[in-house]
């Protein structure tokens, strides 16, 4: 230690230091290094007889000006060991305000790795501060308020996760708020590199003192400003490359995809159901892998953290993963009572947990659609997701959309005012890996369908039933209900022999779902998914169907039943004429009551159709490519056309007879479409047109009966594949 000069004013109690030195002696294997260069020292109002009578020392002011702080320690980690007592020979102490004017700091940690922080421009403020203690240095026994720090210019590095940090501005006031602003970290691990710019972050509430000494840090509130996050993942190996990957992309919205965000966080962990927290590992998962873990970075750290409410505001998140962007240009979190506990573990808990993120754009991240969400709000402790917002907008239009995928597909438009996901219970989800939820609401859907079929339609296509989507979710599923509130649907069809799409359309659509689950425990005490719609059939009709399907059967077996009420039949002409070449010229139906029974190879029922004054017309010579609806039509249109004009005929009501056969590379719609209109054209049919109909529909029937049996066996030779179907094999 050295000085330039010391003077002491006897009549002002005033000690001034001038160059205070202080340097670290050479001895081998200092652990401690310290270099302190204080220009100017005052201190005032020192009674000097008081302390050598009674060694205490009660000074008035401590002011140092323009002093620079070097400290290095230097330990190996697993020799650290926490106390709270440093041991060192002081006696009483106490100091009416301890001052740092314009100081500069710079400390290295040194453990298996290596930390630096500086400081530059700081000023430092205590009042009242007392130590009360002779021959140790007790953090319990010490005393202050008031403690004021003001920095600029703060800088941050180390290794692996977190590479630097830097801070434009730190205050902590007297209220033992500490507020740090214009922050910019920087982190990385083996694959992704993470950079942040928060404009202010605050910590509210946090006595310093008191949780250095009781080695529990309690705040009231952490709150974080406009955070700028991006994310930045470079392994190639995680999107598959190549230009054959269009059909992949957009071959079903609704199959499995990569979960890019998964990606982004290499760490696992563990559920505590009893606590209802998440334990992250105690070690990092690779060596540069330290982001997420206090472990990695403080060995020695046992302490709990608790912080009253953790909030993050007005953040923005961009995400880039080799070369395709995702980003949320405005999201909020908000934390409820936050612990973290390390007792040998590393556990994170809060009571809820809400995040709210504002126009999401660019979900999909194809050049196809663009999927965008107004508003997302999730909230733990309610249970409950709500998505506010959402449009699927076509990036092509609807006749270059199938040409520029390159094989036959629904151009689709799609907006929901919102989905709310209630009862969502993510304990069970986090602990257990399954999915349950109480209530799926869907609010205002409006949904605008286009097919070409000028376009090749591909031959390898398998569109499953119902039943087998629930089934292969991948998850255990349970959904008590779904309702659906006023939906329109419209869906366009461009027939290959066409100039002009035909379309069908539901309006005022209301529709509730009961039991969906693929989840074992569950299909055990009720097995049956029931469907209940209503809706406005080309705006004049309405029609109710009530379904159920059985969610165990083999064969997806599947049943239902409707009313159609009165509804003028020219209407349909907008799907008709363009697509199968007939014109209603007239047509009333009063009513039309239809049950149906199928599985996943046809359908069978009984239609009551009541209309009065038919009168169709087929449109040209050619009558379209009717092959396609299956027996009933065929036999239909193959050389008479002849229909009754009213049933009941003569106070005689004749039923129409369901049959159609399932085209497993078409979806569940048009399957339901096929069995309705062979229904109506069984209904309207002649006496001797009607015949024609039953017999090749019995036929298909028993035909359709034998490749179902010729299926099962082979099933179930191939389930059993060392039972030998040769009896002399030895």
């Amino acid at each position: 230690i050295t000085g330039n000069s010391i003077n002491i004013s006897k009549s002002d109690s005033v000690l001034r230091i001038n160059q205070l030195k202080i340097k670290p002696t050479n001895v081998p294997n200092n652990n401690f290094r310290l270099n302190i260069d204080i220009p100017n020292i005052l201190l005032t109002q020192i009674v000097p007889a008081q302390f050598l009578d009674s060694g205490h020392l009660d000074i008035g002011r401590i002011m140092m000006l323009n002093p620079v702080v070097d400290v290095t320690i230097s330990q190996a980690s697993d020799s650290i060991k926490k106390s709270s007592k440093n041991r060192f020979s002081a006696g009483n102490f106490s100091a009416k305000k301890i001052s740092i004017i314009n100081g500069d700091l710079h400390l290295e940690y040194q453990t298996d790795i290596t930390h630096k922080l500086d400081a530059s421009s700081f000023d430092f403020d205590i009042n009242r501060m007392e130590i009360d203690t002779f021959t140790t240095f007790d953090a319990s026994l010490s005393f202050f308020e008031n403690l004021v720090v003001k920095a600029k210019a703060i800088n941050y590095s180390g290794p692996g996760g977190l590479d630097s940090a830097y801070a434009g501005n730190l205050d902590i006031d007297s209220d033992y708020h500490l507020i740090a602003s214009d922050l910019v970290i920087k982190g990385r691990n083996s694959k992704t590199n993470y950079n942040a710019v928060v404009e202010k972050f605050g910590m509210y509430g946090a006595n310093w003192l008191s949780n250095l000494i009781k080695s529990d840090y309690v705040t009231d509130s952490m709150i974080i400003t406009a955070p700028e996050i991006s994310i930045t993942q470079t392994d190639s190996a995680l999107i598959a490359s190549g230009e054959d990957n269009k059909r992949t992309e957009l071959k079903d919205l609704s199959e499995k995809t990569e979960d890019f965000f998964s990606q982004l966080i290499q760490h696992k962990y563990v559920f505590d159901s009893v606590k209802g927290g998440v334990i992250y590992p105690s070690q990092p998962a690779t060596e540069n892998d330290t982001l997420f873990s206090l472990k990695s970075y403080l060995p020695d750290f046992d302490d709990t953290v608790t912080i009253s409410r953790v909030e993050m505001v007005r953040g923005a998140l961009r995400i880039e993963q080799n070369g395709k962007k995702f980003e949320i240009p405005e999201f909020g979190i908000y934390l409820d009572s936050l612990n973290y506990m390390t007792d040998n573990i590393n556990f994170l808990h809060t009571a809820d947990i809400i995040i709210e993120a504002s126009n999401l754009k660019d979900i999909l991240r194809n050049e196809y659609n663009d999927l965008s969400v107004n508003r997302i709000r999730l909230s733990t402790k309610e249970q409950l997701v709500v998505l506010e917002g959402i449009r699927l907008e076509p990036a092509i239009s609807k006749l270059e959309y199938g040409w520029e995928i390159g094989y036959q597909t629904d151009w689709t438009r799609l907006h929901v005012n919102s989905i709310a996901f209630k009862g969502l219970d993510f304990n069970t989800m986090a602990d257990q890996g399954r999915l349950n939820i109480s209530e799926i609401f869907i609010d205002s859907l409006n949904v605008n369908l286009f097919r070409d079929k000028h376009v090749p339609f591909p031959a390898d296509q398998v569109r499953y039933m119902p039943q087998k989507m629930i089934a292969e979710l991948g998850i255990p599923v349970y959904v008590e209900g779904v309702i659906l509130n006023q939906a329109n649907i419209l869906y366009e069809e461009l027939d290959s022999e066409a100039v002009v799409p035909g379309f069908i359309e539901i309006k005022n659509l209301t529709a509730g779902i009961h039991n969906i689950t693929n989840d074992s425990a569950r299909l055990a005490e009720d097995h049956i998914m029931q469907v209940a719609a209503s809706g406005d059939l080309m705006g004049t009709g309405n029609i109710h169907v009530d379904f159920e399907f059985d969610l165990t059967d083999p064969d997806y077996k599947h049943s239902y039943s409707g009313v159609l009420s009165k509804m003028d039949l020219a209407a349909l002409n907008k799907i008709l004429e363009p697509n199968i070449r007939i014109h209603i010229k007239s047509g009333q139906v009063s009513k039309m009551n239809f049950n149906v029974e199928g599985d996943e190879y046809y359908t069978t029922g009984i239609m009551e159709m009541m209309y009065r004054d038919l009168h169709v017309n087929l449109i040209g010579k050619k009558k379209g490519t009717t092959s396609a609806m299956g027996p009933a039509l065929g036999s239909f249109f193959a050389n008479t056309f002849i229909v009754n004009r009213h049933n009941p005929h003569f106070l005689f009501v004749r039923d129409g007879d369901i049959y159609s056969e399932r085209d497993t590379t078409k979806s569940f719609f048009n399957y339901l479409a096929k069995t309705m209109l062979s229904g109506v054209v069984t209904s309207i049919g002649a006496k001797n047109n009607k015949k024609e109909i039953r017999q090749a529909n019995k036929e298909a029937r028993e035909k359709k009966e034998i490749e179902k049996k010729e299926k099962k066996k082979k099933k179930k030779k191939k389930s059993n594949p060392n039972v030998s179907t040769i009896r002399d094999d030895p």
